[in-house]
């Protein structure tokens, strides 16, 4: 859900304050062998 608030936030005040869109995959790396939990 923050996810999509930070998109959302991202896709309407960006363009208003002449900010570049941000790439959300050059960020949020979720590496599914870090997580003893899902290595099964």
């Amino acid at each position: 859900m923050l996810d999509r608030i930070a998109s959302l936030y991202q896709s309407i005040c960006f363009p208003v304050y002449g900010i570049s869109l941000v790439k959300r995959s050059e960020f949020v790396i979720l590496d599914r062998y870090s997580l003893s939990c899902l290595n099964k």
